[in-house]
């Protein structure tokens, strides 16, 4: 029972730190899409590594607030949006307000999909 305790304790309080992470803004995530090309990306000429947190990035923002319907609304399923589809999304929006590349990158990649899929 202790040490049941303890460990909710300890969850509960690394819940209850500061939610927002300051560790990548728009620029990180502006360097890491500017490799990301499609269709596909071409081994010599894309950085697979930046690349790649290009994508997870993006998809981790996607899947934390997609079922919350209350910032964006993403098409899901079979006919919903693929991940690739969502880079070109951030990367338009990036490169139109190039202002906002020092404010956090959650916030530029929320902002991209809201200006997109906006719930009705």
């Amino acid at each position: 029972m202790g040490r049941t305790m303890f460990l909710a304790m300890a969850l509960f309080g690394a819940m209850t730190g500061e939610a927002r992470s300051n560790y990548y803004n728009g620029n990180d995530l502006w360097a890491w899409c500017e490799q990301w090309t499609a269709p596909k990306l071409v081994a010599g000429q894309n950085d697979f590594y930046q690349a790649g947190l290009c994508q997870g990035f993006i998809g981790g923002v996607v899947d934390a607030f997609v079922d919350s319907k209350t910032l964006f609304c993403v098409p899901q399923g079979e006919r919903g949006v693929r991940a690739g589809q969502l880079v070109e999304i951030v990367k338009i929006y990036l490169r139109n307000h190039p202002e906002t590349r020092h404010l956090l990158a959650v916030d530029l990649v929320a902002n991209a999909l809201i200006e997109k899929f906006p719930c009705r």
